[in-house]
């Protein structure tokens, strides 16, 4: 939630690190310059997380 904006027009994006799309299709008008409340909502698709398999652990330890 953010609070204690100016009462004006603005324009929101939003931004993950995963964001299958680039994030200026994600801009919005928001028109906040009356006292109330606003809702906004995006639906955002994501990129599948990347995770890095690492090799088997050699027996001692076997640093670097």
């Amino acid at each position: 939630m953010i609070s204690e904006l100016p009462p004006r027009a603005y324009i929101v994006r939003v931004w993950h690190p995963q964001l299958e799309a680039a994030e200026e299709t994600t801009r919005e008008n928001v028109d906040a310059s009356r006292m109330r409340r606003v809702d906004v909502t995006w639906k955002l698709m994501l990129k599948p997380e990347v995770k890095v398999k690492r090799g088997p652990l050699t027996r001692g330890g076997g640093g670097y």
